[in-house]
C-alpha cells in the first residue's frame, strides 16, 4: 500500500470514528515524526487508575475493531486501566506477514507516540499489548524502552517464533514482565509456534515469562472476550499495577 492509500485509509477510519455514536472513547491525536496519527482513549471507570496500555492492532484490523482490541480497550478501562488503542498502518487486504513486518519502523514509532501520550499526563504503569502480527515487533520496541516506560508487555495470538537473531536480542533485554497468549484453536501458525516462543524466552533468561492458552478459544477469541479481559487484567494486576485490586 503507498504512502497516499495509507494516508487515505487512516482518514476514512478518523471520520468514521468521528460521527459515530457509540465509540466509547475520546479520538486523540498522536504526533508521530510531524504527521497526525488517529488513536482512541478511555479513561479508566473508577476507583484509582492501575496504569495505562497501549494496544495495537494487527494488518487485518484497526483501532477499534470489534474482534479483541476493542473489548480490550473497553473491558480493561472498566476494570482500571486507561486503554489507548493506536491506529496503525493501513495493510492491503491480501497483505503478508513479511509485508507487516516491513512497515515494523512506522508501527514502532507510532507505538512510542502512544506511550509518550500517556506519559506526558502522569499515567504510569504502562504496559503494551500487541495482537498477532504486531506482537513481535511490540516485543523488539519494548526492548528498546527504559524499564520504567514500559511494566509489561503481552503478546496475542503470535505466530511469531522467536529464533532469529532480532527477537533473542529483545527477549535478553527486555527486562520486564512477559505474557504469551493465544486460543486453544488459534490459528495453526500461532498454536504449532508456541512451544518455539517459550523456549526461546526461557533460554534467553526471561524471568517473568508466563505462556497461557485459553481453553476452548477459537481466533479472535469469539464469545470469549470477558474471559479474555479477565485474563489480560488479572496477569497485568499482578505484574504491572502498584494498585491491587
Amino acid at each position: 500500500m503507498t504512502v497516499a492509500a495509507d494516508s487515505t485509509a487512516t482518514r476514512q477510519l478518523e471520520a468514521a470514528w468521528r460521527d459515530a455514536a457509540n465509540l466509547d472513547g475520546e479520538l486523540v491525536e498522536l504526533s508521530v515524526e510531524g504527521a497526525g496519527v488517529p488513536a482512541i482513549f478511555r479513561p479508566y471507570a473508577d476507583g484509582d487508575a492501575l496504569g495505562g496500555v497501549v494496544l495495537l492492532h494487527d494488518p487485518w484490523t484497526h483501532a477499534d475493531s470489534h474482534e479483541v482490541i476493542r473489548p480490550l480497550r473497553l473491558g480493561l478501562a472498566e476494570a482500571g486501566w486507561n486503554t489507548l488503542s493506536v491506529q496503525l498502518p493501513a495493510a492491503r487486504s491480501h497483505a503478508t506477514a513479511a509485508d507487516w513486518q516491513s512497515r515494523s519502523a512506522q508501527i514502532a514509532a507510532r507505538a512510542g507516540a502512544g506511550l509518550d501520550w500517556l506519559k506526558q499526563r502522569g499515567l504510569d504503569n504502562r504496559a503494551v499489548i500487541a495482537l498477532g502480527e504486531s506482537a513481535a515487533i511490540a516485543l523488539r520496541f519494548a526492548a528498546t524502552r527504559p524499564a520504567q516506560d514500559i511494566a509489561a508487555v503481552i503478546l496475542i495470538s503470535s505466530p511469531a517464533t522467536f529464533d532469529d537473531e532480532a527477537s533473542r536480542k529483545a527477549l535478553e533485554q527486555l527486562s520486564r514482565p512477559l505474557l504469551d497468549l493465544y486460543a486453544q484453536r488459534d490459528l495453526e501458525t500461532v498454536v504449532e509456534r508456541a512451544r518455539k516462543r517459550a523456549v526461546a524466552a526461557r533460554a534467553a533468561g526471561v524471568q517473568d515469562f508466563e505462556q497461557r492458552e485459553v481453553s476452548g478459544a477459537t481466533p479472535g477469541f469469539a464469545g470469549l472476550d470477558p474471559l479474555l479481559v479477565q485474563t489480560i487484567h488479572n496477569w497485568l494486576r499482578d505484574n504491572a499495577a502498584t494498585d491491587q485490586r
